[in-house]
């Protein structure tokens, strides 16, 4: 189940590290890029095409399009949605320009990641590193969702650990969390990872209200780490593969 905080905290990680990504492998951290990734990290599927033409891509895989309703204030992209922007009038070329909104839209603008927003002289062949962005909705078509799934989550009566399919790395995105010998926020604590620092690990299960991440330590013993609060959906970092 892929959420809209994972496709947010993905795009805010790449900003957050001063990077971009190149997709495509052709001219470099493109604006079209970061959407493209997003959409093979987590949903496997590739979309074609120059920016503007993202919506119709969009559409042929079956993702949500909405299209801009010009002096309509409900007409607003939500965090996860993925802007397309004619730039014939405001850049002097028809490719268009793309990026993540992260934040729900107030209907007047967007705070947004994207990527090949430097300026650069050589900017359509090289591209540059994504970048937070506030804008206004000037040039803006329409927009188009993930098939993400933020249906909150009941707290299962079973703490049975499930396997994944391969190793994830946990990077904590709040002040401290406790290393437990259970997954209860009861059991004892037997370490703690501060803000910024990352594990391993290779199971989950939902208990106690949370979604536990677990690992076997250097000592042989198994360890849970509480990742999301249940009932709100708020997580306490991003994960990403091995």
């Amino acid at each position: 189940m892929v959420r809209t905080t994972d496709i947010v905290n993905e795009a805010r990680r790449i900003a957050d590290l001063g990077i971009g990504v190149d997709q495509d492998g052709a001219y470099g951290t493109q604006c079209v890029d970061l959407p493209n990734y997003l959409s093979s990290y987590f949903f496997g599927k590739t979309l074609w095409g120059n920016a503007i033409n993202l919506l119709d891509s969009a559409a042929a895989l079956g993702y949500r399009v909405e299209y801009n309703i010009v002096g309509d204030l409900n007409s607003r992209p939500r965090a996860g949605a993925v802007f397309v922007m004619d730039t014939t009038y405001t850049a002097g070329h028809s490719y268009g320009h793309t990026g993540v909104v992260i934040e729900d839209s107030d209907g007047y603008t967007m705070r947004t990641i994207e990527q090949n927003v430097d300026g650069n002289w050589d900017s359509l062949y090289v591209g540059g590193p994504a970048r937070y962005i506030t804008r206004d909705f000037e040039g803006i078509v329409g927009w188009f969702y993930y098939p993400v799934d933020d249906t909150p989550a009941s707290t299962p009566v079973t703490t049975d650990l499930y396997e994944l399919d391969k190793p994830r790395v946990f990077t904590v995105g709040v002040e401290g969390l406790n290393v437990r010998s259970a997954p209860s926020t009861s059991a004892e604590v037997v370490a703690n990872y501060s803000k910024g620092e990352e594990f391993n690990y290779t199971h989950y299960c939902y208990a106690d209200g949370y979604e536990w991440l677990s690992y076997v330590s250097h000592s042989g013993e198994r360890r849970y780490v509480a990742s999301m609060e249940l009932a709100s959906g708020t997580d306490y970092g991003i994960w990403r593969y091995l």
